[in-house]
C-alpha cells in the first residue's frame, strides 16, 4: 500500500515536470494528477478502514470520548436546563420539562442514539430499538430561510423507535444545532425513505415506527 502513494507521487511528479519542460497544458495536467491522488486517497482509506487495529484505536477513541457524555437532559423552552444520570432521574424525578433525552452511547454503530421522553421514563422505557430507515431529506423553512434537520450523523441518531417529530422537538433541534429560536410559523418539507415528499406545520408530528413512520396531527392523538 506504501508502494502505491510512493509510485503515484513519483509518476506524478515526473510527468509534472515533463509536461513543463515541453509546455504542455499544465492546467490539464493538473486535473488528471488531481484525479490520480483522489483515486490513489481513496484506496488507501478503505485499506484501512479493514484493519482491525484501526478499528480498535476507533473503539478506545469513542470510549475515550463516552465518558463525558451526560446520560440525561433535561429539555424545557427548547433549551437544556439539567443534566444528570439515568439513576439520579428515577430517583428524583422532575417535574417540569418538556423532553428528557436519554443519550446511550451505542459500541455498535458508534453513535449516540438519543431516545426521547415526553413524559418521566420507567427503568423499562430505556430500553429500546432503532428504526430500521432513515429519511432521504428534511428541511425546515421558516420566514423564508430554509434549515437542514440532520436526524442521523455520524456522531448521533434520532432514528428511534417512539421518538416524534413536532414543534417541540424542532424548537429543540433548532436552538441546540442552529441557534435559532422559532418564533414564528414553520413548515418541514420531507422526503422519505421511499422518495415520497410531504410537508408537516407545526400542528403535526411524525411518530417513528420500526420500519415505517405515522403521520398523524396533534388533534388525532388528543383522540386516542
Amino acid at each position: 500500500m506504501l508502494s502505491l502513494a510512493i509510485n503515484t507521487v513519483v509518476y506524478s511528479a515526473a510527468i509534472y515536470f515533463g509536461a513543463k519542460y515541453y509546455n504542455y497544458d499544465i492546467d490539464g495536467f493538473l486535473l488528471c494528477r488531481f484525479h490520480d491522488a483522489m483515486f490513489a486517497a481513496s484506496y488507501i482509506q478503505i485499506y484501512l478502514q479493514n484493519i482491525e487495529m484501526i478499528k480498535y484505536i476507533q473503539m478506545k477513541v469513542y470510549e475515550f470520548k463516552s465518558v463525558s457524555i451526560n446520560q440525561i437532559e433535561v429539555v424545557k423552552n427548547n433549551k437544556i436546563i439539567s443534566t444528570s444520570t439515568v439513576d439520579n432521574l428515577l430517583e428524583n424525578p422532575c417535574d417540569d420539562f418538556d423532553y428528557i433525552i436519554y443519550n446511550s452511547n451505542n459500541f455498535s454503530t458508534m453513535k449516540l442514539d438519543k431516545i426521547m421522553f415526553d413524559t418521566i421514563p420507567t427503568p423499562a422505557d430505556f430500553q429500546y430499538n432503532i428504526c430500521n430507515f432513515s429519511f432521504i431529506q428534511v428541511i425546515l423553512t421558516m420566514s423564508d430561510i430554509s434549515y437542514k434537520i440532520d436526524l442521523k450523523t455520524d456522531r448521533y441518531n434520532y432514528y428511534i423507535v417512539n421518538n416524534k417529530l413536532d414543534s417541540k422537538f424542532f424548537g429543540y433541534y433548532l436552538y441546540k444545532y442552529h441557534n435559532v429560536s422559532i418564533d414564528v410559523a414553520y413548515t418541514v418539507s420531507i422526503m422519505d425513505h421511499n422518495a415520497k415528499m410531504f410537508s408537516i406545520s407545526q400542528e403535526d408530528v411524525v411518530i417513528f415506527e420500526e420500519d415505517d413512520y405515522k403521520n398523524a396531527s396533534y388533534t388525532d392523538r388528543k383522540e386516542k
